[in-house]
């Protein structure tokens, strides 16, 4: 680049002196680049100690796009590290979140089935009654089959089911199908009634009978 040094500002002796440029500005030096989005998501993942680096990792990945990188990618790995730890945490709270909840309303069940149970116990208590009124009006003798079935299916258990009437040799039993609504299974609820049946013989059985 031409330039032009008056003569009462050359050196002399070994004095430098600065060029004086005529006609135009000097060149200006140019600053280096500074990637004000890679530092602030650096920055922004220590200030807060990792809790927002969701936010960091964000400024941090369009701090990419620009030069120089270094901050930028230090701090999209920064972030990404405590971004995964956030998740796990946010999801092992999700998780024991929905794990109480499910042992709330598994207790909650369980006390609804006792409350269930109680109600079919004493069902069958009250039902029972009718039976013992008619045992005690015939001679100690209970419904058959066919007409206890009849007055049992009036009474309708916890569960919504008809209660079943069964006969023994020598008594009656009640019987509600239970939480489960089916019969004869571990959770059934009975009430025996003493009495004499149909299903008693007629006559009595003599052993050893001698035959002449």
């Amino acid at each position: 680049m031409a330039f032009h040094v008056p003569f009462s500002q050359r050196p002399s002796g070994r004095r430098t002196a600065s060029p004086v440029y005529i006609g135009f500005e000097p060149p200006r030096r140019q600053r280096p680049k500074f990637n004000w989005w890679g530092f602030n998501g650096l920055f922004l993942f220590f200030a807060s100690l990792g809790f927002l680096s969701p936010i960091a990792l964000l400024v941090s990945v369009i701090g990419l796009k620009r030069r120089p990188r270094k901050m930028a990618i230090a701090g999209t790995a920064f972030s990404l590290f405590g971004t995964a730890l956030i998740a796990a945490g946010l999801i092992s709270i999700v998780t024991q979140a929905q794990q109480l909840e499910h042992k709330k309303a598994m207790a909650r069940h369980h006390r609804q089935i006792a409350g269930q149970v109680e109600q079919g116990h004493a069902l069958l208590a009250f039902a029972a009654d009718e039976f013992e009124d008619y045992r005690d009006e015939n001679d100690g003798r209970l419904p058959s089959h066919q007409d206890g079935s009849a007055l049992a299916i009036k009474n309708i258990d916890p569960w919504e089911q008809e209660v079943m009437y069964n006969l023994d040799a020598d008594s009656a039993t009640l019987r509600s199908a239970g939480p489960d609504r089916e019969f004869f299974t571990a959770d059934d609820l009975t009430y025996e009634i003493d009495g004499k049946t149909e299903r008693q013989p007629l006559l009595p059985i003599v052993e050893d009978m001698e035959i002449e």
